[in-house]
């Protein structure tokens, strides 16, 4: 199990511009989950997605997942741009999703990604086979349009409890463990859920982890510890699994990118690197 940063802490910044591979490297990571929209990641521009391969392995980082697009942009707090679905039952729409997170996907795996976390607005609680088929329908041309020895598409939670991942788990199994698996979210868990028993049920599924916390009311992206996750038995359950994959410490950015020197996620990072070593276990 690694330790990466995602970059949604820093989808207000330039990945070159601003220093984000700099400071990220600078504190010891050497891997990181790229938020993969606009023009935060410019995955449509093949110059430039060179241009950070080369500017990251030159410092020694690379891209261990991706999360691919959930809007077809970056958008300001509270004023979301078109989001995107791929199990959006508007054929349009569903196949403007599957375009742009294969896009984002190809650039992504040219920056390292094996993991390419999506989301999906199904709720198994009241079900909707034009939603499923639509969903079947993105992941079969995901496939095929991102035919990468050793990627792997995972599908997030975005809610909680055992019927919801149960879903999950069913919705994946037509497909190989090895092409299509589960990105386990903790804080999402944590809302209204048992996140001991989701990481069990998730665990044979299990592609990656997206680390936050909160008060079990709200999704609020914090540091470990600032809310009521229960870490010890999160990270005792995790070394009872198999998982192998990245960790990955989703903390979400409150400055809106006004943070000059990156100072206030400098400090985001000094904590998450000291609290690191209660992950040190599998």
């Amino acid at each position: 199990m690694q330790s990466s940063i995602s970059c949604h802490l820093f989808l207000y910044h330039d990945l070159l511009a601003d220093g984000v591979v700099e400071t990220i490297a600078e504190y010891g990571f050497s891997t990181i989950e790229l938020w993969a929209m606009q023009p935060h990641f410019p995955y449509r521009d093949d110059k430039r997605i060179e241009e950070i391969a080369d500017f990251m392995e030159k410092r020694g980082v690379t891209a261990s997942s991706a999360h691919l697009p959930l809007y077809e942009k970056v958008h300001a707090p509270g004023k979301p741009s078109t989001l995107l679905s791929p199990s959006d039952p508007n054929e349009a729409r569903r196949k403007r999703w599957v375009q742009e997170a294969s896009l984002a996907s190809i650039s992504a795996h040219k920056l390292g990604a094996k993991v390419l976390t999506f989301h999906t607005d199904l709720d198994f609680s009241t079900g909707s086979e034009e939603k499923e088929k639509a969903f079947h329908r993105s992941v079969v041309e995901m496939l095929e349009a991102v035919p990468f020895a050793g990627c792997r598409l995972a599908i997030e939670n975005i809610l909680s409890g055992a019927k919801y991942f149960e879903g999950l788990l069913r919705i994946i199994e037509p497909y190989h463990k090895d092409k299509v698996g589960l990105t386990l979210d903790i804080g999402h868990a944590h809302i209204g859920g048992d996140v001991v028993e989701a990481i069990k049920i998730a665990a044979p599924r299990l592609a990656s982890i997206h680390a936050h916390d909160n008060d079990g009311t709200s999704d609020d992206h914090l540091l470990p510890g600032k809310g009521t996750v229960p870490w010890d038995n999160v990270i005792k359950t995790l070394g009872e699994t198999s998982f192998d994959g990245p960790l990955v410490w989703e903390i979400r950015d409150t400055t809106a990118g006004n943070d000059p020197g990156l100072m206030k996620k400098r400090k985001i990072l000094e904590e998450i690197r000291r609290y690191d070593a209660n992950f040190s276990g599998p």
